[in-house]
């Protein structure tokens, strides 16, 4: 009968509807798998904090000398940026793009870039977005944007010669609109002062034949 013929289109077609969304949301799924890994697929690997610090500290001295602030001033907000060099934004391949400093990469910038969900502060509330961000061939690529970047754009004239005054660095920061998380200075200063930032700062300091100052 027609009737039965009706409903078994209509029971097809509900199937097909049901698999359509089921596919959908699985392959939603992968994506946003994908996405999320691009944050720690074939980043560069730091042990810990005292590796971290080992590493970056001979680009980082550099940054502190142009800025006029601290070791651990400049070491800290790389630190936060990337949890200590474990959460960096990657290519869709899995590499790396040694961004240390979490910057973006505007309208201006001619460089690689990589395209990576993060998440941003609208109004003190934290919403996920998709971003865009620079991408280096190395990490001293990294330090030396952002010794340019803060170094010469006016906006962070507030965060230059704090010497060791890491919480007035990153108030400067924070008042050029460097990051959007209204605790971003705070949380700053908390991980230059703390004790994964001494005890590796320390064990930099007796690497090395002569002394050499982490201020």
């Amino acid at each position: 009968p027609a009737s039965v013929v009706s409903h078994e289109a209509a029971t097809d077609a509900s199937k097909d509807d049901w698999h359509q969304r089921l596919g959908s949301l699985i392959s939603a799924a992968r994506a946003a798998g994908q996405a999320a890994s691009r944050w720690v697929s074939g980043n560069p690997v730091y042990a810990d904090a005292e590796q971290f610090v080992s590493k970056l500290a001979p680009y980082a001295r550099k940054v502190a000398a142009k800025l006029g602030v601290s070791l651990r001033a400049v070491l800290a907000q790389a630190a936060l940026e990337t949890q200590w060099g474990k959460h960096m934004p990657a290519h869709a391949d899995g590499s790396s793009s040694n961004n240390l400093f979490g910057m973006k990469a505007g309208a201006g910038w001619d460089g690689g870039r990589v395209n990576v969900p993060t998440l941003e502060f609208e109004g003190g509330v934290p919403v996920r977005r998709q971003a865009q961000f620079r991408a280096y061939a190395t990490p001293e690529a990294s330090f030396e944007d952002f010794a340019r970047l803060v170094g010469e754009n006016p906006r962070y004239a507030g965060a230059l010669g704090k010497g060791d005054d890491v919480l007035g660095f990153a108030r400067g920061l924070t008042i050029g609109r460097y990051a959007t998380d209204p605790a971003y200075a705070s949380k700053i200063a908390a991980i230059a002062d703390s004790p994964a930032m001494h005890q590796a700062l320390a064990a930099l300091k007796n690497s090395v034949s002569l002394p050499i100052s982490t201020e």
